[in-house]
């Protein structure tokens, strides 16, 4: 992939630039992971998740889409909602379920802030960094020992080229024995990354990917996402540390 254009750099900040998104989005096709300059008080914000959050909900997958890989999901996976697809953060759902599940066979659905919203500060702190108009926010669980199996975000297998939807990582308890690995579209080459406490990256979820917990204990890690568009963080500071960067 060839260096990205000064010219992105040089555009004077109307909201967020066509340019700066188009070498954004051309870069993050590349590219499998992406770690972004976002300050996070890691300490206070382990501590009032573990305060408030004493459990975590199954995930309602849909089995025609998850297939054989259904009963992997269910076993490793748990979370809770602090914007999401219900009022209530105990109750989760993947986007193709409520597609299958909606009496209107609609697409687009709303986003409430759940309780947690409300009580998790620094959380809230660290979305509004990010964005804000925030689509699902959440909690995510891994349990100990436990992978997610290979999966993408996208309805369409064929669709490598929708990165109008970012997909933010944050870690907060128990990752450093934790791996994300992004597998390439056409080379299945795999690119392995240990995200740690406090850090905060864009996963390439349009690529197949997959997270293993080779910990003794549950994982618990912030999960955003929002549209590029709506993303309030500089876009031209992502877009520079990507300057050297080829796969």
């Amino acid at each position: 992939m060839g260096a990205i254009t000064q010219t992105a750099y040089c555009v004077h900040r109307r909201g967020v630039f066509e340019l700066v998104m188009t070498e954004l989005k051309k870069a993050l096709s590349e590219i499998p992971h992406l770690r972004i300059p976002l300050q996070v008080d890691i300490k206070n914000l382990a501590a009032e998740v573990t305060q408030n959050v004493s459990t975590f909900s199954s995930i309602q997958i849909n089995d025609t889409l998850a297939g054989d890989k259904a009963k992997e999901f269910s076993e490793a996976w748990r979370a809770r909602g602090i914007i999401d697809y219900s009022p209530e953060s105990t109750q989760i759902f993947t986007y193709q379920s409520m597609v299958k599940n909606s009496k209107e066979n609609l697409k687009v659905f709303p986003y409430y802030k759940t309780e947690l919203y409300y009580k998790l500060n620094q959380a809230r702190r660290v979305i509004d960094q990010i964005t804000q108009s925030p689509k699902i926010c959440r909690l995510f669980l891994l349990k100990a020992n436990k992978s997610l199996p290979w999966h993408r975000h996208s309805m369409n297998a064929e669709n490598y080229n929708d990165y109008n939807t970012l997909i933010f990582q944050i870690p907060i308890v128990n990752s450093e024995n934790s791996v994300y690995e992004v597998k390439h579209r056409e080379t299945e080459e795999i690119f392995s990354q240990i995200y740690r406490p406090g850090e905060a990256w864009i996963l390439n979820s349009f690529h197949f990917h997959r997270v293993t917990n080779k910990h003794n204990a549950d994982r618990v890690s912030l999960f955003i996402e929002t549209d590029i568009k709506n993303v309030t963080l500089d876009l031209k500071k992502i877009v520079q540390g990507l300057k050297n960067f080829t796969m």
